[in-house]
């Protein structure tokens, strides 16, 4: 079956010439549009038809899957990249909403089980006491007692588990998504903080969402003194690269998590429009601060829940690196004004 996108990434196309005459005329062109790289480049001469044999100009970029991002061109290989890793991440949100096909069978007097296509499910199985069985007379499947039929029911039908001591062991985070789904509950646009938030924690009088950073891939130093000579460090040994991709991405999270760990003071939580709550300082205060400070142990279950989230960040751009190398990475110089 053809796998839905859900990711529509588009680069605006102009060309050297407009460009270079203080012209940005061009376009917004989505990749997924088109089937291969040939027609996607046939949409951007057309685009610019106006001009005889025109240099294409990439001059933003939109939409992106994770850790992927263009320049001022699009090359095939980039293209076939952005549209794989398009599929792939649809994919994995689709395997989370799509009913799995399997069956409750009654297996004996005080036992039942579940058979069919279970791996989407098999870790939740587990966490419930359901036991793996190959060699069951029905097929491969999962066996309960009968007075868990209730429960296998509710969870085969999409219903949340209560959280068992073994589930709450293998899922650090399990408090802090249920706190997001609470939030997401009062939320008619649920879809667009599922996509940037990965759990919450609870304030006195709202939440602080966790966010899910974009994997940076953008890296610009100056072309002269200690910066250009640690560039040039970088460039010269993969490995000294990987750590500074690693490190730059990380660099947010690991200064509020320093700010949060060192500052006596309690915090002073700010109100956003939508019921979120954010921190500063008192002289970095913004969207309407309240003076409502965090309790001590509210200040040290933040702290817990954001090395959680770095962990989660860390594994994505460990990911990012088995799969790319750097070999997506973007770094360049400039010259820096006296």
């Amino acid at each position: 079956m053809e796998t839905t996108l859900n990711y529509k990434p588009q680069v605006y196309v102009g060309t050297y010439r407009k460009y270079n005459n203080g012209n940005l005329d061009g376009g917004w062109i989505t990749l997924t549009d088109y089937p291969n790289y040939a027609a996607f480049m046939e949409a951007c001469y057309k685009l610019h038809k106006d001009e005889h044999d025109p240099e294409l100009m990439i001059q933003d970029c939109s939409e992106m899957p994770d850790g992927l991002s263009v320049m001022d061109s699009v090359s095939e290989q980039e293209f076939n990249d952005i549209i794989a890793a398009c599929r792939e991440q649809s994919e994995e949100e689709g395997s989370t909403e799509e009913q799995p096909r399997f069956q409750i069978i009654d297996y004996s007097e005080k036992a039942i089980a579940v058979v069919g296509d279970t791996r989407d499910i098999k870790d939740k199985l587990k966490a419930l006491g359901g036991r793996f069985n190959p060699r069951l007379s029905c097929g491969a499947g999962w066996v309960f007692s009968k007075k868990q039929r209730a429960e296998v029911e509710k969870l085969l039908q999409g219903g949340k588990v209560e959280n068992s001591e073994a589930e709450s062991k293998t899922d650090e985070g399990a408090a802090w998504k249920k706190n997001l789904e609470e939030y997401l509950s009062t939320k008619k646009d649920a879809a667009y903080y599922k996509k940037h938030f990965i759990g919450a924690v609870k304030l006195n009088d709202g939440y602080y969402l966790l966010g899910k950073p974009s994997i940076d891939t953008k890296f610009c130093f100056a072309d002269e003194g200690e910066d250009y000579e640690y560039y040039k460090e970088l460039m010269a040994s993969e490995e000294k690269l990987r750590r500074y991709f690693i490190a730059e991405n990380l660099s947010d999270m690991d200064r509020t998590l320093r700010w949060l760990q060192d500052d006596c003071q309690l915090v002073i939580t700010c109100d956003y429009n939508d019921g979120r709550k954010g921190f500063g300082k008192p002289e970095h205060r913004w969207k309407q601060p309240t003076d409502v400070s965090m309790t001590v142990e509210q200040r040290a279950e933040l702290i817990k829940a954001l090395q959680w989230s770095r962990t989660q960040f860390e594994k994505r751009l460990q990911t990012y690196l088995k799969r790319y190398g750097v070999s997506k990475l973007h770094t360049w110089t400039y010259w820096r004004d006296a």
